[in-house]
């Protein structure tokens, strides 16, 4: 799939579910009721129980947003993984910009040194990918290793900045061929939103 069919794409349902930030959200009143919905749905003869999944969306929408505009859980291999993106959206300016970089590559642990990675740039777009990996507290028996991933689009007046750490190493590489998919069709989303809406940009 090239670059510009993904931008085109809805979210794969298959991969990501939006995690509502606050509660109630729409019909559902807390974060046991989105749950209950989420297994229901995703539950099939012979796969994982819906007790495992139930578990699962309970502890991600119960997950505070701090600040974030949306989130999504990666949900591959029906609801084995915990892994969450969140998406923050700021207003694009030429100060923003210059500290684009140090901003997606700050990570507040010892970590390695960030690998910045600049993606098929466009006219009107801009892809740029931070992956470092950082020790947790030292105090633990066996130290955890965290992938740590931003990536962020840089698209009109806005960037947004899609953000994933997560403990378990093997989620974190999997999801990468998927995270730049996602950018841009939450990013689409969004963009569509702000022309319905009163605008929810931050600064």
């Amino acid at each position: 799939m090239t670059d510009a069919k993904a931008d085109q794409d809805d979210l794969d349902p298959e991969l990501w579910i939006e995690v509502p930030l606050t509660f109630p959200a729409g019909h559902l009143a807390g974060p046991d009721d989105w749950a209950d919905e989420v297994a229901r749905q995703a539950a099939v003869p012979g796969g994982v129980q819906a007790d495992l999944i139930r578990a699962g969306a309970r502890a991600i929408a119960s997950h505070p947003g701090n600040g974030a505009h949306r989130r999504y859980w990666y949900y591959p291999l029906a609801g084995h993984a915990l892994a969450v993106v969140q998406q923050y959206r700021l207003a694009r300016t030429p100060a923003l910009e210059n500290v684009l970089v140090d901003l997606l590559a700050e990570v507040p642990s010892p970590s390695t040194d960030p690998v910045v990675t600049e993606l098929a740039p466009r006219s009107a777009e801009r892809l740029v990918r931070v992956a470092r990996l950082a020790r947790g507290d030292d105090e633990e028996p066996l130290p955890r290793v965290y992938g740590v991933v931003r990536v962020a689009r840089v698209e009109g007046d806005h960037i947004d900045i899609f953000e994933v750490i997560d403990d378990q190493l093997p989620w974190v590489g999997q999801m990468l061929e998927h995270l730049d998919v996602l950018a841009g069709a939450a990013t689409q989303q969004a963009n569509a939103t702000a022309l319905s809406q009163p605008s929810e940009v931050t600064t």
